[in-house]
């Protein structure tokens, strides 16, 4: 039969189109194209050159090693948890059949790949799981290799007992290979069972596609359009808010406050330009912008020039139509005082800057500065000390000859104590009078936003708009992350076992090590018809490009791992196998009058095998040798005295107790009582090293 499936499959791919791709309907793309040119590409620029270092360069090494290891314990559980499958959750089925497709991705090397794209569509509703599909384009050097292992694959799951196959079922008209699970037990919604778990495997002429949930809508396009050789990430900003409506199908009130009810997409590219990297974000109307998106792209008025103080971060500088402010602000439910709106607002400009600066010595809170641009200095100065109660007056101060004041605010850090200041037509405000005192000693002659030395303006169609300037300095950004924002990030980390990142700080290059390899960066914008684009060209791109890559290692990769998910299977497993370790344990009671002295006297007794215990791929099992040789390896420490835990997650006197602390702050903790349950024990207990129990 599967020889005979292979055949037909072979003989279709025969006759399709050499070019042939299936494209799925998706809310979110994600994509790399072009990959080979990438890789050529990449050691001629300045991001390159870095990772080329041999600090970055083993830093790299030893994430890949680490997020090899995570994939390899979280499939080691596939395998147990398969026959038992229909018993589990219907949202652990749906993603325990993404994981088995995907098991092919994992061992595919990059070199091979042309393009891989990442198709995400959201759950209309609570009985529609959401649609993973994973798409890849290999070389043709490849294809052979990649179709066996492709092939090999399908036929274990086809043949593991577990996934139902659905021989007559195609995929945008071509046969593939279509797979469901059990019917899951006791799964209802709205009073109708809910579709079993489904997953679906698709191969076209260099292109594979992977995917977990029933086979959605998808075209076959014979000759697609070439693209450049890049990343980017494209949102359907319509199919997007249509699947988070209200149950009237009213788009969320807060979503046409932001404008995004007008917006048809949004898409983010970044691409390889010479030395250095382009990165653009490109917004596409479904008609005239509204909300905040339109106040932010509707604006008039002069950019407000401010200088900004040592150790400056980044700057935003926008004309902004504050016309629309105040519906804004009540759709967003932000309060403001009346006063501010109907006193100050029509002082404003709709001119102004934004900065942020690195901590002062001995902080941690980003120093924060705004400048704005009024039509009339003096009506500013009396409409806000109308609008300052005398109760948040602190005492006036005076810095470069201007007049300022400063505000004590309760209950808020000692850090962020506000001040500000009417001068030059401009308000100047500061999170700290120090820091306000820095950003008005910064304004010197002809200085009129953050210094970007001669970091170019991006290339591109369409004129810059002069109501948009933002600018950073990535050497200044990863020498504050690194010292300050870093060390407070890993304190927070050391609390959340199953958030640990690839990366830690002492694998990543020193500030030192970084900065010849960094540089300043300016971006613009542009209008081109119903679209605009915000360009940055950079060492490292433009801000988003450049925070991703400074934190995905030490802090975003965490995600990876997946805790929520390793736990649930985990969690799975741990209640067959305190199952098995009840009934031995209550068969050693009914014949000798009390529980055993260890694991092993049950081992002895051919009541458990020595490793029945034991989840794939522990870290560090509990390990007893016994005097036949044997070895007893087990994942919960046992108790022959039961302990108790008391917890208002759960409580009872414990036998067995799970050693490894929960990998996510949700998940509970295996336990076996000695009455046999499994109390759901969460919290902080969860989390207690093992040798803290029976303390």
């Amino acid at each position: 039969m599967l020889r005979h499936r292979a055949a037909v499959v072979l003989a279709l791919l025969g006759s399709l189109p050499a070019q042939a791709t299936f494209v799925p309907e998706a809310s979110i793309r994600l994509r790399v194209d072009g990959l080979t040119e990438l890789f050529a590409a990449l050691p001629a620029t300045h991001i390159g050159r870095l990772l080329g270092e041999p600090v970055a360069h083993a830093a790299l090494q030893q994430a890949l090693v680490r997020y090899r290891a995570l994939v390899q314990r979280r499939n080691a559980l596939l395998g147990p948890l398969r026959p038992v499958l229909a018993e589990q959750p219907v949202w652990l089925q749906s993603s325990f059949a993404e994981k088995e497709a995907w098991r092919f991705w994992q061992e595919v090397d990059w070199s091979d790949l042309r393009s891989v794209e990442l198709a995400f569509t959201p759950p209309t509703d609570l009985a529609t799981p959401p649609r993973h599909v994973l798409t890849f384009q290999c070389t043709p050097r490849a294809e052979g290799r990649l179709t066996a292992r492709f092939e090999r694959l399908a036929n274990e799951l086809r043949q593991s007992g577990v996934w139902r196959p659905a021989d007559n079922e195609k995929i945008a008209g071509v046969p593939g290979h279509v797979l469901r699970g059990p019917q899951p037990e006791a799964s209802e919604h709205n009073g109708e069972p809910m579709a079993p778990a489904a997953l679906w495997l698709l191969h076209t002429p260099g292109q594979f596609a992977l995917a977990g949930g029933e086979p959605g809508p998808g075209t076959l396009v014979e000759q697609p359009t070439p693209r450049p050789a890049g990343a980017s990430l494209e949102f359907d900003v319509p199919a997007l808010l249509q699947a988070s409506a209200n149950p009237d199908g009213t788009v969320d009130p807060v979503a046409v406050a932001l404008g995004l009810d007008a917006v048809q997409r949004v898409a983010w590219s970044a691409r390889i330009a010479g030395e250095l990297l382009l990165e653009e974000v490109e917004l596409i109307n479904l008609r005239a912008p509204s909300g905040l998106i339109g106040a932010m792209l509707g604006g008039t008025a002069d950019l407000p020039a401010q200088a900004l103080p040592k150790g400056a971060l980044l700057q935003l500088r926008v004309a902004a139509d504050l016309a629309q402010l105040p519906a804004i602000l009540e759709a967003l439910e932000v309060p403001l005082p009346p006063e501010a709106l109907t006193g100050l607002l029509p002082h404003l400009t709709g001119g102004i800057a934004l900065g942020t600066a690195a901590p002062a010595t001995g902080g941690v809170i980003p120093r924060l500065f705004a400048t704005l641009g009024l039509r009339s200095a003096e009506a500013a100065a009396t409409a806000l000390a109308e609008l300052v109660p005398p109760t948040l007056l602190g005492r006036p101060v005076t810095y470069s000859g201007v007049r300022c004041t400063t505000l004590k605010l309760p209950d808020v850090p000692a850090g962020l104590q506000p001040a500000f200041a009417v001068h030059d037509g401009r308000l100047w405000l500061a999170e700290s009078p120090r820091s306000l005192r820095d950003l008005l000693a910064a304004q010197t002659d002809g200085a009129t936003a953050m210094d970007t030395a001669d970091a170019p303006l991006p290339p591109g169609e369409g004129e810059p708009l002069p109501t948009f300037d933002l600018r950073f300095d990535e050497a200044a950004i990863y020498r504050t992350l690194y010292d300050v924002w870093l060390p407070l990030y890993a304190l927070t980390a050391a609390t959340q076992p199953g958030m640990k990142a690839l990366l830690e700080r002492a694998d990543l290059p020193t500030p030192d090590e970084a900065s010849p390899h960094l540089g300043r960066t300016r971006g613009v914008l542009r209008r081109r018809g119903d679209h605009h684009v915000v360009q940055h060209l950079g060492r490292l791109g433009g801000p988003l490009l450049c925070g991703y890559a400074m934190t995905w290692g030490p802090i975003t990769s965490a995600s990876i791992a997946e805790p929520w998910f390793y736990d649930s299977m985990r969690g799975a497993l741990a209640r067959l196998q305190l199952e098995a370790a009840w009934t031995a344990l209550s068969k050693w009671k009914d014949q000798h009058g009390s529980f055993p002295p260890d694991l092993g006297a049950l081992v002895k007794a051919g009541l458990l095998q020595p490793d029945q215990l034991l989840v794939p791929a522990d870290p560090a099992p509990d390990v007893l040798k016994l005097d036949d040789g044997r070895v007893v390896r087990s994942s919960y420490r046992y108790f022959r005295e039961p302990v108790a835990v008391n917890a208002a997650e759960g409580s009872g006197r414990m036998l067995l107790i799970g050693i490894e602390v929960q990998q996510s702050p949700f998940s509970q903790r295996p336990m076996l009582a000695d009455d046999g349950t499994q109390p759901q024990v969460w919290g902080n207990t969860a989390n207690q090293p093992i040798d803290e129990f029976g303390k």
